[in-house]
């Protein structure tokens, strides 16, 4: 009996002995000290830091040394300002990517493409250049208007009489009127240099985005089968890439619509769907439709393959053309 109530001592004790064991690796485990600098630079560490060390930064450790946080110093005088400087600096810069992203998104929407934007330039140019061969014709014109005049005003002259006032104002007048024209076509030149610059910064950005759209990834894991590229897909930025449309039949007949410099240009095939989600195309005619109105006809051997890298949720496909990437809806 005696032997029985020892036992049951040292089986307690061993229980109180783990439960205080189990207690204080817990603690040890949860408690938080604090590392910072004195000021004659002594490294200590204590259960709370005061304020006149936080301010220099400190350390969070656990019990076993391990840095939990680092706080940095608090910034003062010419660091303070060179800080907010840099966090400024970096906001504006932010603002700006923000700004640029916008607008490429904008000019990408507008034009589609590289070629679109050389498109809507050439358009502007050539209205520009007919304004000034208006001005241009007018001047001629006015030269030979002039030129009538000082006849008139020389045979009055060599009979020995003064020219009259009104013929010498009619002159001036005429001068005048040249003056005015190549005023415009001057103004008119200088658009144009200033809109080449306008469209140059568009072209870039323009290119930037789509180099940024052309590193879309394919989806590797998307399954697709003809049935569901049958139908016609046009871009859904016009002008995109040059594409007007294409169009993809059941039977196997391919036909792709493009737009080059505002002339249209049909391709037409034949079009099958590899395992890996490219539309392999094999062209065998060529049309175009000439200034006259009339459409040229010729036989080509050409193909191409266009990969459709994802299918969105609204059933939009991203697909590469040309180098860039095409979201393409059905119709």
């Amino acid at each position: 009996m005696k032997a029985r109530s020892l036992s049951g001592r040292y089986w307690a004790l061993g229980l109180g002995c783990i439960f205080s064991l189990f207690v204080s690796v817990s603690l040890s485990a949860d408690i938080r000290l604090y590392r910072y600098n004195d000021e004659n630079g002594q490294l200590v560490i204590s259960t709370q830091v005061p304020l006149r060390y936080a301010r220099s930064g400190y350390e969070v450790i656990d019990s076993k040394g391990k840095v939990l946080e680092a706080i940095e110093p608090e910034l003062t005088g010419d660091a303070l300002r060179a800080r907010v400087q840099q966090q400024s600096r970096e906001q504006q810069e932010k603002v700006a990517r923000e700004r640029r992203a916008q607008e490429g998104q904008e000019l990408l929407k507008m034009y589609g493409s590289v070629d679109g934007v050389d498109r809507a330039k050439a358009r502007q140019v050539a209205e520009m250049d007919a304004q000034i061969a208006i001005e241009q014709g007018s001047i001629q014109r006015l030269h030979v208007q002039r030129e009538g005049k000082e006849t008139r005003a020389a045979a009055i002259e060599r009979s020995g009489r003064s020219v009259p006032e009104g013929l010498l104002q009619e002159l001036a007048g005429i001068d005048a009127q040249v003056a005015r024209h190549q005023d415009k076509i001057a103004k008119l030149e200088q658009e144009k240099s200033l809109l080449a610059e306008h469209y140059s910064e568009k072209r870039e950005l323009v290119r930037q985005m789509l180099g940024e759209m052309s590193e879309v990834e394919r989806n590797r894991e998307l399954i697709l089968t003809a049935q569901d590229l049958i139908g016609r897909w046009e871009p859904v930025n016009t002008g995109e890439a040059g594409v007007g449309y294409w169009h993809a039949r059941d039977d196997g007949a391919f036909l792709l619509m493009k737009e080059q410099l505002e002339q249209e240009e049909q391709l037409l095939g034949r079009w099958s769907l590899d395992r890996t989600n490219r539309i392999v195309v094999v062209y065998h005619r060529r049309e175009r439709q000439l200034d006259d109105g009339t459409r040229q006809s010729s036989p080509i051997g050409r193909e191409e393959r266009y990969q459709v890298l994802d299918r969105l949720e609204n059933e939009d496909l991203l697909v590469r053309l040309d180098d860039q990437v095409v979201q393409l809806s059905r119709q």
